[in-house]
């Protein structure tokens, strides 16, 4: 008897076989979700951060938070302080030598 080469099992063996594409999925998910939870947390996104460790979209929310929302959080962020001008308040700075 012959292997009908239109079976399901040759199917799910051609081109991949069902392990290598359970094995892609998990290292694509991987790798977003590690990269979006690094960014959320260098950002002091908190709620973010929750998110995207809970929710899970096969990384599209991770795309997503890492080239859209990610922009918008360090946009809307300012400095706590400007390192480039002196503190006009510091010691030895010109105001308080005046």
């Amino acid at each position: 008897m012959t292997q009908n080469p239109f079976s399901y099992e040759s199917l799910l063996s051609f081109p991949f076989s069902f392990d290598w594409i359970i094995l892609a999925a998990f290292v694509w998910v991987f790798v977003w979700k590690g990269l979006a939870l690094w960014k959320a947390a260098r950002l002091s996104a908190k709620w973010w951060f929750i998110a995207l460790l809970v929710v899970n979209t096969f990384g599209i929310l991770e795309i997503l938070f890492y080239y859209v929302f990610s922009e918008r959080i360090a946009r809307g962020k300012k400095p706590e302080h400007d390192t480039t001008a002196p503190d006009a308040g510091a010691p030895g700075s010109a105001s308080e030598t005046a």
